[in-house]
This record gives C-alpha cells, structure tokens and sequence, in this order.
C-alpha cells in the first residue's frame, strides 16, 4: 500500500478520434445489419452480428479478417489474402480468440443466409476500400511516438495488434499476448 501511495498519480486524457467518411459509412451499414439481425433472428442472431461490431470498433483490419471467417463459416470460399500486412507469428497459435469468436459466427444472424452473404460480400468490399489501421491506430501511433516514455498497449484482438505493430517505433518494443506459449 505505502509503495502505490508513494508514486506520482497517473496521468489519463480522453483522445477523440473522428472516423473518416468511408470507415463512418462501413459502420452505419454494419449497424443495419446489426438491426436486422436483431429483428429477424433475436439474441441468436446478433450474437454473431455483435463480434463484427466489436471488431469494427477495433479497426477495419480486424472486422475485415471477420467478415472473412464469416463468409468461411457460412460456406464460402477462401478468403481473401493480403500480401501488405504480414502475419505477425510465425507458428499457428495455441489459443486463439478468433476460433472462439468462431463458435459464436456460425449462428445464423439473418433469416436469409442468401441475403446475408451478399451483405458481408457488400460489407468486405468497403473494408478493402480502407487502409487496415484506420485514424485510430494512426492516432495511437503518434501518442506513442510523442510520449517519450514507455507505453503500454492494450488491444481485445490479436488482427488489432497485427495492424498496430508496424505503425509502432521498433526500438525498445516488447509484444506479448495470449498466445504465446507460458
């Protein structure tokens, strides 16, 4: 006790990052979506529809890899791979929060799975008209780069971090996530 009351007070800001046009209309589509999750199939369907809100909240790198597993565990085909963010590790995880968003992204959102492909194939292809870290990531990058002290960083979702560690300085830089074995 005597040793945190000892310390200087920590010091937080609120850093209000606007969205810019295409990212803003990407996540209006995706609240219709939502919203007609919600209506057609109740909690089971936005359940799956919620993952892809969080991810979108995350950056557009994370809701498109999303979007890809979606389209997967609904039965489409591969998804599409991009050759400018490279994979992060190299080793296939032994756990990984995206398999266990999986369980939730193979319940039906919509009444018709039809309809809902070609909406997350509408969905995917605004996420390919943005840049994968978005003014979010940005922004974080130039607080880091500013700070001049050490920072750490707290991302929900390893496709985050994978779009946030080439924006981030080299120099002095530690990644640890769940993954990694003990």
């Amino acid at each position: 006790e005597a040793s945190v009351l000892a310390r200087p007070p920590r010091r937080s800001c609120l850093l209000r990052v606007r969205l810019d046009s295409a990212h803003d209309a990407l996540c209006g589509r995706l609240d219709a979506f939502v919203a007609r999750a919600r209506q057609e199939r109740g909690a089971d369907g936005l359940l799956p529809a919620l993952v892809l809100r969080r991810r979108a909240a995350s950056c557009p790198w994370a809701l498109r890899r999303s979007l890809e597993r979606r389209r997967l565990v609904l039965g489409e085909s591969a998804p599409v791979v991009d050759a400018t963010l490279p994979g992060l590790f190299d080793a296939a995880p032994a756990f990984d929060q995206d398999a266990e968003d999986e369980a939730l992204m193979r319940l039906p959102a919509w009444a018709d799975s039809q309809a809902e492909r070609r909406e997350l194939d509408r969905l995917l292809a605004l996420t390919l008209r943005l840049p994968p870290d978005g003014r979010k990531l940005r922004a974080v990058s130039r607080l880091v780069r500013r700070c001049g002290q050490p920072v750490v960083i707290f991302t929900a979702f390893l496709d985050t971090l994978r779009a946030l560690r080439p924006l981030l300085p080299s120099t002095g830089l530690v990644v640890v996530h769940g993954q990694q074995p003990d």
